[in-house]
């Protein structure tokens, strides 16, 4: 089972977050009380995947026994260290003033969480390799009586890592980059011995000395772990736009990873650098008109086009295309000129029409739109003019 804090809840409905990629786990109720009836413990089975947001099945409750009975313990289960405290969690709310304790080991305190949590703590330590009884008898608050003798094995000792952990292999990014993106998705091998792991970044721009940006605790259990690296605000290559924009203008970040333990960290990973990986895309619109029935002068219209990104400075390939309107004339290109936006994510097209020439109908088209990564959208922006 791993324990989890929710996020939220609203009417029994909770919401768990960044809890570990695994293929079981359980989501276990505590006992419960209306005022009227105890409530069974129920539990369900969930698999839990990397970035997909899992909804378990309703758990229905059921009606307790009467008699209380220890629902979990934290020392049957081969495990228990020398200078932990004994807990252990039943079925039902007690009466702690009913409760006789004895325990093997001698001197010891108890205290009760909510009257249905019991914490023993030995006030001397306990012996390595060593088996200990604890017997318990007392009542719940419903008056049903309770009763069991309990013994559990110590482990070896404390015993400290001796190595450092292996180099982690395998490391490798899971999600695609945008000039904006603040969250990778990474994936490595479990390495035997690790308490934990560090992921490292980088970049070509700001922060040539790696920063630390996540610590993961190890999955012992799983072959492969999963981990989300959420950048910090440092990576930004402008920080005066309201954004964070950790991957544009060619900015490349390059991580790596090391394990770690009581004995210090182990090798650190081959580096994976990542870059803007996807190419922008555009809207063209259109102000006034390409027809001018005016036989003496010249008129001009404008065409906008406003990317969802950072653009490259390099002046996108455009043209006209016939299309309608006046099947025999097409605006040439020398009559285009252009204005970047201030904040280079738009172009201003001013097209002049000669006296009396009608461009209305044919298309106006832009290729070869680059973004400040110069990722090039192999996709053509057209619009029909007016």
């Amino acid at each position: 089972m791993i324990p989890a804090t929710p996020l939220s809840f609203s009417d029994g409905v909770y919401s768990f977050s960044n809890l570990p990629a695994t293929e079981e786990v359980s989501v276990k109720t505590m006992p419960f009380n209306d005022g009227t009836y105890d409530y069974d413990v129920a539990i369900n089975e969930v698999g839990l995947l990397p970035g997909v947001t899992v909804t378990n099945n309703p758990i229905i409750l059921e009606i307790a026994t009467a008699e209380p009975f220890i629902l979990t313990n934290n020392f049957e289960n081969g495990d228990f260290g020398i200078t932990e405290s004994l807990t252990m969690t039943f079925s039902k709310t007690m009466d702690a003033s009913s409760f006789d304790i004895t325990f093997s080991s001698g001197e010891f305190e108890s205290s009760w969480t909510n009257d249905i949590t019991l914490t023993i703590d030995p006030l001397v330590t306990l012996q390595a390799s060593t088996t200990y009884s604890l017997s318990l008898s007392g009542e719940s608050q419903d008056n049903n009586s309770f009763y069991a003798s309990l013994s559990f094995v110590t482990e070896d000792g404390e015993i400290a890592d001796t190595t450092a952990p292996a180099q982690v292999t395998g490391f490798s990014r899971i999600s695609m980059t945008d000039w904006n993106t603040t969250s990778l998705t990474f994936k490595w091998n479990t390495v035997d011995g690790a308490d934990g792991y560090i992921i490292w970044a980088s970049d070509n721009q700001y922060n040539p000395s790696p920063i630390t940006v996540s610590i993961f605790e190890d999955m012992d259990y799983v072959t492969d772990q999963y981990g989300t690296v959420v950048l910090p605000s440092q990576f930004d290559y402008y920080d005066d736009d309201g954004i964070q924009t950790p991957f544009t203008g060619g900015t490349e970040l390059t991580f790596q990873i090391v394990a770690y333990n009581d004995s210090g960290e182990g090798t650190y990973s081959a580096s994976v650098t990542v870059g803007d990986q996807i190419s922008p895309s555009g809207l063209l619109n259109q102000s006034g008109t390409a027809d001018n029935p005016d036989s003496t002068s010249t008129q001009s219209f404008t065409v906008d086009l406003s990317a969802n990104e950072y653009l490259s400075a390099t002046e996108p390939t455009f043209g006209f295309v016939e299309s309608g309107g006046d099947t025999n004339y097409v605006l040439p290109n020398t009559s285009v000129s252009l204005d970047w936006d201030s904040d280079i994510m738009g172009v201003t097209f001013t097209v002049v029409v000669p006296a009396g020439k009608d461009g209305s109908g044919d298309k106006f088209f832009i290729t070869n739109l680059k973004d400040a990564s110069e990722n090039a959208s192999s996709d053509t922006v057209s619009v029909t003019l007016n």
